[in-house]
């Protein structure tokens, strides 16, 4: 039974329908609000456990760092002793190039969607190695800069 005209217009309450399939749109509908607090429950634990590994990665790419700068600092004495002549570089240059890079790999990591599903899995693991390849192209590029200021610190010496 449709409310009259006259009540609609006044904003009174429309009555509760009456129709069979109400229960079960009822039943649907909380179903549907347990499925979302399930999934908000999943995405927290999700992103929880992401930043989790996120801070272990990073703790390893600092470890890695710091072994490679010592090794790099080996590598510059050794070079430093039996090196010839190089060629003038400039550090702005390759602060600018390595600053970049980072910051598209940075962009690249914005866009990635939490985990979850396979293309976001291969999405990921391309993204892990872009890093790793970022890292492994920083570490270069710090190896080069640390030689040009040994370079340009020998050449100011009297």
């Amino acid at each position: 039974m449709l409310p009259e005209r006259g009540q609609l217009r006044s904003g009174a309450p429309r009555p509760p329908c009456k129709m069979p399939q109400s229960p079960c749109l009822l039943n649907r509908l909380s179903e549907v609000q347990e499925e979302n607090c399930s999934l908000h429950r999943q995405i927290k634990r999700l992103s929880g456990e992401l930043e989790a590994k996120s801070v272990i990665i990073q703790q390893r790419l600092d470890d890695k760092i710091v072994s490679s700068t010592s090794q790099a600092s080996a590598l510059s004495t050794n070079q430093r002793s039996t090196s010839t002549t190089a060629a003038p570089l400039k550090s702005s240059d390759l602060f600018s190039g390595a600053l970049g890079s980072v910051k598209s790999k940075l962009k690249l990591l914005e866009s990635v969607a939490l985990p979850g599903s396979q293309a976001s899995s291969l999405s990921t693991s391309r993204e892990l190695r872009g890093l790793k390849q970022l890292c492994e192209e920083l570490m270069t590029r710090n190896i080069v800069l640390e030689q040009a200021l040994e370079e340009t610190l020998r050449k100011s010496e009297p």
